[in-house]
């Protein structure tokens, strides 16, 4: 499959949401990364279904994704 180009029916609701919430909220990997002092390849492996996330790095995101506690 062409790089970029995935098949999102196999990844999980958590890549899948990562992804759609990071682009709403007008983040690039890199700035997310940043904003929760992790790697921009580790916030790739997330969106990609190839990592699961600690409850630690959830809560980062939801803090940075969410700041208004919705």
């Amino acid at each position: 499959m062409p790089k970029g180009k995935q098949n999102t029916a196999s990844l999980s609701p958590f890549s899948r949401r990562l992804s759609v919430l990071r682009k709403e909220k007008g983040f690039n990997m890199e700035k997310l990364a940043q904003s929760i002092a992790v790697s921009k390849s580790y916030i790739s492996l997330l969106e990609a279904g190839e990592r699961q996330p600690s409850r630690e790095v959830v809560l980062k995101l939801a803090e940075v994704l969410f700041p208004g506690g919705n």
